[in-house]
């Protein structure tokens, strides 16, 4: 199990904890808002009633949090949920794949209804090649088993749920991706001074002269001063220089904040 996120949000993250070798969570902190990431690989269907309900009961449990987090699952569930709505037009819509629930199926619906879940992969019109997640094309199989669920509070932040094809990772399942727009202020990066050695100050024949004596002086002391290693003995004679140039030359502020080589 494994999420991966953009390095941005980074700062959001507040902390994670994988819970077995099929759940994996992560809570990011917004403005106002702790969102719960649950990443989940489920059994295949038939592999054992006592794996799929045991699988189920701890998303069940993971999924249990305050009114102050919000929870959003995705991954391979290995369910399908059909696209018959009937009395459960809460948890899911009409533009699901054509069918009837597997066991898998039942088992999370069961679990989108006990938490106020909503599958997004039903909630949207798309073309079949735009829905199927998985597909065996030498025995003509394909089904929508990948889902991204969120909580129905965040049912107004999804403009779209959809598979992309033509990512190629070496696996018969396709991407799935969905549009969250939620409001809130980007965490500012922290002020950073950023100083450079004004070398241009080194066509004045007196600066010139002084950063000269500078690094002489500095050099004589060095070599008086024995050195572990080369590299010991390198970053020893860089420092002096950066040391000469500063007192020489002096620094300025660089206004683009942009990192320069001293």
């Amino acid at each position: 199990m494994a999420l991966a996120f953009n390095k941005s949000l980074a700062v959001r993250l507040i902390k994670w904890e994988p819970v077995n070798e099929r759940i994996l969570w992560a809570v990011f902190r917004f403005d106002g808002l702790d969102l719960k990431i649950v990443v989940v690989y489920g059994p295949v269907e038939g592999t054992g009633n006592d794996e799929a309900d045991s699988f189920f009961e701890e998303i069940d449990r993971t999924v249990k949090t305050t009114n102050r987090i919000k929870v959003i699952i995705l991954g391979d569930l290995n369910s399908r949920v059909g696209n018959d709505n009937r009395g459960i037009e809460e948890v899911m819509d009409i533009f699901g794949e054509n069918g009837v629930p597997n066991l898998n199926g039942k088992r999370l619906i069961d679990l989108c209804m006990g938490n106020d879940l909503i599958i997004t992969n039903t909630i949207f019109r798309h073309k079949d090649i735009h829905k199927f997640t998985w597909c065996e094309e030498t025995r003509n199989r394909k089904s929508l088993i990948d889902y991204i669920i969120v909580e129905k509070s965040l049912r107004n932040t999804v403009k779209d749920t959809r598979v992309y094809r033509g990512f190629e990772i070496g696996s018969d399942h396709f991407l799935v991706s969905s549009v969250l727009r939620i409001n809130f202020k980007m965490v500012k990066k922290p002020f950073k001074v950023v100083r450079r050695i004004r070398a241009d100050r080194l066509q004045d024949v007196g600066i010139r002269q002084l950063f000269q004596r500078s690094i002489t002086e500095a050099y004589i002391h060095i070599e008086k001063t024995a050195c572990e290693s080369i590299d010991v003995e390198w970053d020893k004679y860089k420092c002096c220089l950066v040391e000469a140039a500063k007192r020489s030359c002096g620094v300025v502020v660089c206004k683009d904040r942009e990192t320069r080589t001293p």
